[in-house]
């Protein structure tokens, strides 16, 4: 009697190769196009922030006689700014500057998104910048004053907000 050959089926080791070859694909396309999801998700909640920053500081100026908050903790603090912390640069730099002109008529803020988007707010206006261009110096160059009149948000050395911050 002839013994017949046994046929197991199954997958062979070229078919399953192939088969995890197009799952690694197919899951590099998908985290590459979750990140730039995640990245513009950042960009808005920094701008957000920012619009809702510009709102805040012309309520204080109205009630505050057409003046700007000084570069003082508790004055910053009544202002009740509030940011989502997480879409911010938080390395060893500073990423959220603040300054007032001397006579409280303007200001300007330094902010650096997670992404190393710069940007300025200044009297209300918003200007984007490389991260690099937002540090203190620049930030009190927008109204005028120099960096010693500024003050940070975020101290990255010791990796902490200020208290006038709600993050």
């Amino acid at each position: 009697m002839k013994r017949r050959a046994s046929h197991i089926p199954g997958f062979t080791i070229v078919e399953l190769l192939i088969v995890i070859v197009v799952i690694a694909i197919l899951a590099a396309i998908t985290i590459v196009a979750y990140t730039g999801v995640q990245q513009r998700a950042d960009e808005t909640v920094v701008q957000n922030d920012i619009s809702q920053l510009a709102r805040k500081m012309d309520l204080w100026k109205i009630d505050h006689n057409d003046v700007y908050p000084a570069v003082d903790g508790n004055q910053l603090a009544s202002v009740g700014i509030s940011i989502s912390s997480n879409a911010y640069l938080q390395d060893s730099r500073n990423n959220f500057y603040y300054c007032s002109s001397a006579d409280g008529t303007s200001y300007s803020f330094g902010i650096v998104s997670k992404n190393n988007q710069g940007y300025f707010l200044t009297n209300g206006t918003v200007s984007q910048q490389s991260g690099g261009s937002t540090y203190q110096t620049q930030t009190c160059a927008q109204v005028g004053e120099p960096s010693t009149t500024g003050t940070s948000g975020y101290v990255g050395g010791s990796d902490t907000w200020a208290s006038w911050i709600d993050t």
